[in-house]
């Protein structure tokens, strides 16, 4: 564990209050780390380069939290995305990755539903814990909905049925998973 170090701590807030307005040079796009804040009050996206230093900043007033709760997920969706194609448009680099921080003890259901918030792609395994893996029933390029079929056990194996949990597109389909990007 490091050493608290108030110093450095004062240098990073200077360091994020600047990249709210300057843009700092990218060097390495695959290396920057994106950091979400669902917050109470403001939502923030910080991005840090490969040596943990903020390079741009985007924050919004929101109000689609309380006490730690989701209460307007299309409102904290459509924010995140505003804000991250702002980041994206000024750093001239496409963000995919985010990383979110939640409290010890959040109970798992808050924590998905702050990833669900976040995430613009997910990877759907098609085995599921015992039996078969389950046999992909979308193709590339189909839409589909939360909840809609996208993977079932094959004829008189034991296996699960593979439902996409999120709305989006298919992107990619192998005999492993299907990956579905949101949109």
């Amino acid at each position: 564990m490091s050493e608290f170090n108030p110093e450095r701590i004062s240098q990073l807030i200077r360091q994020v209050e600047n990249s709210l307005t300057h843009t700092a040079q990218v060097t390495d796009a695959d290396k920057l780390v994106v950091g979400v804040d669902l917050g109470t009050a403001y939502i923030v996206l910080v991005v840090l380069n490969h040596q943990g230093e903020p390079v741009a900043t985007e924050m919004q007033f929101a109000q689609v939290l309380k006490d730690g709760l989701v209460v307007d997920y299309i409102g904290a969706l459509t924010i995140v995305r505003q804000l991250r194609e702002k980041l994206e448009a000024r750093l001239q680099v496409s963000l995919e990755k985010a990383a979110i921080a939640m409290p010890s003890n959040t109970p798992e259901s808050v924590c998905k539903t702050h990833r669900y918030v976040v995430m613009d792609k997910v990877s759907v395994s098609l085995r599921q814990h015992i039996g078969a893996s389950s046999q992909p029933v979308v193709s590339v390029g189909d839409r589909v909905v939360k909840g809609q079929l996208i993977g079932a056990a094959p004829e008189g194996q034991l296996g699960s049925m593979i439902h996409a949990s999120m709305d989006g597109q298919v992107v990619e389909v192998n005999e492993r998973q299907v990956v579905i990007v949101r949109g």
